[in-house]
């Protein structure tokens, strides 16, 4: 497998987490929790791969997802600027 259809491989399965989380955000409010929870555990990790794919994947259902899902991470701010920094 050459670097390009590595790449393309990994934006796909990108996409269809975002996907899966944005339809975990609607299902309930207890997935809408259990996937905020989730997603604050792996900022923690020390990788800075799994942050990045994390943050996108805060961004893009904050925008798009349930608008609960948006404003409980309003609370949690100060822990991703945390990470950013780091």
């Amino acid at each position: 497998m050459d670097v390009q259809s590595n790449c393309k491989y990994d934006f796909q399965f990108e996409l269809l987490l975002i996907h899966l989380v944005l339809e975990m955000t609607t299902d309930s409010v207890e997935a809408c929790r259990a996937v905020e929870h989730w997603l604050l555990k792996r900022l923690k990790v020390d990788n800075p791969h799994v942050k990045k794919k994390v943050l996108l994947i805060i961004k893009n259902v904050a925008r798009l997802g349930d608008p609960d899902f948006a404003k409980s991470f309003v609370m949690h701010s100060e822990a991703i600027r945390e990470c950013t920094r780091t």
